[in-house]
């Protein structure tokens, strides 16, 4: 809440649009742990390819379909897009 230091404008977009403030952060976090998923992949195994489009675009429209299934439960949507992520194999 802005009255704890948060900001205001995230609590006026929310009210325009009628989505719960908690929701709304509930939802750009969850972007945020996915997109972090991707790079840290990308790391671990030492290939950039997953951050190029074609990985990218794949890996956004699963995420995106499992928040359109589950949402308002996004941490249920991230759950089950990384289940998908580990069942992928990565060697092919």
């Amino acid at each position: 809440p802005p009255e704890e230091g948060g900001s205001e404008q995230i609590f006026r977009q929310c009210e325009k649009l009628a989505i719960r403030p908690k929701n709304f952060l509930e939802k750009v976090l969850s972007e945020a742990k996915m997109k972090s998923e991707i790079l840290k992949l990308a790391i671990e195994e030492g290939n950039k390819s997953f951050l190029e489009l074609p990985f990218v675009t794949r890996s956004y429209g699963k995420y995106f379909s499992e928040v359109a299934r589950y949402a308002p439960d996004y941490c249920k949507a991230l759950s089950v897009w990384k289940e998908w992520m580990e069942d992928l194999d990565w060697k092919d």
